[in-house]
């Protein structure tokens, strides 16, 4: 079930790739690089960075397909797509709760320690999103003024301190999840945000 969670948060995050191409007028190609390094960039850098290769897309390619397939099925709506639409800031809410969830699990299961799987899970569901913004000369997102990496510290925070309690692995991910989704979607609708370094 995780797994194929997993290609649906890809193919979201690749959507939002495809967003952003559309925003910066890229052609189709450029579309495609944004979705692939957004949808797969925070995984790329978990793996590399614990010493897991080859890395996990290139171990299952079943990840560049659904990619390429988003891109290809996806194309012809782009244009009428004028903003993200709720669905799909609830959808990239899940993606970015999932993805926060595997990259604890696979940091644990690498042998690193509570704070690095903390960071590697936040890593892997926002670092794709700042190459993307950084390809198209934008100040990332998640370093400006939205909670999302900060909703993604939370449910990092509260599957580790579930991690080692005796209850089933599935409550600790869906607690987990729950807490990641609630803050991103309450930070959207409350319009909530850091404070800015004056």
């Amino acid at each position: 079930m995780i797994y194929w969670f997993d290609l649906f948060g890809t193919a979201v995050f690749a959507l939002t790739g495809l967003l952003a191409a559309k925003d910066k007028k890229l052609d189709w190609y450029g579309g495609v690089v944004l979705a692939m390094v957004t949808a797969i960039g925070g995984g790329t850098f978990r793996d590399i960075a614990l010493g897991r290769t080859p890395v996990f897309w290139i171990q299952d390619d079943a990840y560049f397909w659904v990619i390429l397939s988003t891109a290809i099925i996806a194309t012809p709506f782009i244009s009428r797509m004028h903003s993200p639409g709720r669905w799909l800031v609830w959808s990239d809410a899940f993606g970015l709760a999932l993805f926060n969830v595997i990259g604890c699990q696979v940091a644990l299961a690498s042998g690193s320690s509570l704070i690095v799987a903390v960071f590697m899970g936040m890593a892997t569901g926002t670092f794709g999103g700042m190459i993307r913004d950084l390809l198209v000369s934008e100040i990332p997102l998640v370093l400006r003024h939205e909670i999302y990496a900060t909703a993604a510290l939370m449910g990092g925070i509260v599957y580790i301190a579930l991690y080692h309690l005796p209850i089933p692995s599935g409550v600790a991910e869906c607690l987990s999840m729950v807490t990641c989704v609630v803050i991103r979607i309450l930070a959207i609708n409350k319009q909530w945000s850091l404070p800015k370094l004056n």
